[in-house]
């Protein structure tokens, strides 16, 4: 699995997820690829046409993108996204921390895949683990302890 990211993830995640960088220009073929591949593009935003989140089915291959809290996700991902998802709230305040909502919208999808036994047996095969395992053990337990001496790549 590749996601795409700007800031680094929580201390620990680090580990078991494959990290890429994207620049702003490759942004747009990244995301039309990943739908050529069959997922379906999700974006959240406040907009009079976007769904809860929780009507979206996470059981399919999806790619979530979270705006940040400044300026949002851009017109141009909006247009392409299959879905467009907000988190009804009351009162006055529309919008959470973006690492908030986040949360909310992962667990929903970890709900959904649980109530389909997607968890009941492992989705890697035990060379993909094993693969995960031994770049782990490189990057944390041998690249990064030798002080530079030995490259993270």
């Amino acid at each position: 699995m590749t996601f795409a990211y700007i800031r680094p993830l929580p201390r620990g995640a680090h580990r078991w997820v494959e990290r890429n960088r994207i620049d702003n220009e490759e942004k747009m073929n990244f995301l039309m690829q990943k739908q050529k591949e069959g997922f379906q593009v999700v974006v959240t935003h406040l907009a009079q046409s976007a769904v809860s989140f929780r009507k979206v089915d996470y059981t399919k291959p999806t790619l979530l993108v979270m705006g940040n809290e400044k300026d949002g996700v851009s017109k141009e991902v909006i247009a392409l996204a299959d879905k467009v998802i907000i988190i009804p709230m009351q009162g006055m305040v529309q919008s959470l921390n973006v690492s908030v909502a986040t949360a909310l919208i992962l667990y929903e999808a970890e709900y959904q895949l649980e109530n389909a036994r997607r968890y009941a047996l492992p989705q890697l095969t035990e060379e993909q683990r094993g693969k995960i395992r031994d770049e782990w053990l490189y990057r944390d337990v041998i690249a990064r302890r030798s002080k530079g001496k030995i490259p993270l790549t």
